[in-house]
């Protein structure tokens, strides 16, 4: 009995070590960029990937990019809750693209947003340190971070491999170096994944209510953006469209159409459908100008 009480500890120990590592591993790699948040700003944009190549360019005119890649409606949700509990917001800019209503956004990042949840929203006290505490620190039950370790171990392992070799990373080639086939076939692709069936998630326009919800019962001004796509995938989508931006409208919040605006500029895109950096800081800078000029708008009016 004392062998095995013996050998129980040490197995213990090993698991705890072994979390331990990878827990630290996991917050730089997985959870590290998705918990930044400043609290000092009264203007955020709440979007996926398609809006991280904004960077933090915005923050000159007081609004914080609260982006990040896979996020759906229902991290959105949270994130907004999460803000109002912590600070006064009076401006919400959330992306409203084609594909936002996608039931491929059901995933999300809700293993990740989870951390912005607050204790109001669960019923008891224990529930919120299960969800907030145990599961957050216990890295193996936690499958997506797991993934992301394993993945983020084999890339170094083998990019260390080729490095010990004197093999050189060879050179991807950007969006506007492609080949017109090769980008189509990109699109096309990709419109595939976005779009995989006719309908959209009941679920995911729920938490997309919800927000329009918060907004209005907190006197929020909430605008809709649709992202700049490249002028292969807007060919390929056609009017292909999950309607977040007619739901949005439908509610009386206004929706700023940017679909179009860099279709003749390849350059700009680092893909069929996201920005690259350059095409980032242009962007942003378009979006700081109509800011700019909204706000002295309001002025004269009031």
């Amino acid at each position: 009995m004392k062998k095995f009480l013996m050998q129980a500890v040490y197995f213990l120990i090993v698991v705890l070590i072994l979390n331990t590592v990878l827990f630290f591993m996991g917050n730089k790699v997985y959870f590290g960029k998705y918990s930044r948040v400043s609290l000092d700003y009264d203007a955020y944009l709440l979007a996926d990937s398609h809006g991280m190549p904004l960077g933090n360019i915005l923050e000159k005119c007081g609004i914080y990019n609260f982006s990040m890649s896979s996020d759906s409606y229902d991290d959105m949700y949270i994130k907004l809750k999460f803000l109002l509990d912590k600070t006064d917001v009076e401006t919400i800019y959330i992306t409203a693209d084609d594909h936002t209503l996608s039931p491929y956004r059901e995933t999300g990042n809700t293993d990740r947003s989870k951390i912005f949840r607050t204790e109001k929203e669960f019923d008891n006290h224990y529930e919120y340190i299960k969800s907030r505490y145990i599961k957050r620190y216990l890295v193996f039950s936690q499958p997506k971070c797991l993934t992301v370790i394993i993945s983020f171990i084999l890339s170094k392992t083998k990019n260390g491999i080729k490095s010990a070799i004197g093999i050189k990373p060879g050179k991807t080639k950007s969006w506007a170096e492609l080949s017109i086939d090769d980008r189509i076939k990109n699109a096309g692709g990709r419109m595939t994944g976005q779009f995989p069936s006719v309908n959209y998630s009941i679920n995911v326009e729920l938490s997309l209510l919800g927000i329009i919800t918060i907004c209005k019962q907190n006197n929020i001004r909430l605008i809709g953006i649709k992202f700049p796509l490249s002028s292969e995938y807007i060919t390929i989508l056609g009017d292909k469209t999950y309607g977040a931006d007619t739901i949005l409208r439908a509610n009386g919040i206004d929706v700023l159409d940017y679909k179009n605006l860099f279709i003749d500029k390849s350059e700009y895109f680092a893909d069929q459908d996201h920005l690259n950096e350059l095409g980032g800081k242009e962007f942003a800078e378009i979006l700081l100008e109509n800011s700019n000029e909204e706000r002295r708008n309001l002025e004269i009016i009031f």
